[in-house]
């Protein structure tokens, strides 16, 4: 299971969508919005569907029943 730094799950917080698929859903809108000034929000962004996308749907559950943040 990938490990997330405090601002992916912060990210993760904010967009979590109660499932992996629809929480990649959510943060592909977002990230359709940003523009080219938000590069590090971006690349954040990236990081975080990458890591939801080498996931399970069970990995994820664990992960977002281990936080409490979720």
């Amino acid at each position: 299971m990938p490990d997330f730094s405090l601002h992916e799950r912060n990210l993760l917080a904010l967009y979590n969508a109660g499932d992996r698929f629809n929480t990649i859903v959510e943060l592909n809108n977002m990230a359709s919005c940003l523009t080219p000034e938000e590069k590090e929000l971006r690349d954040l962004t990236e990081g975080v569907l990458k890591k939801l996308r080498q996931m399970s749907d069970e990995e994820f559950e664990r992960f977002a029943d281990s936080e409490l943040i979720f």
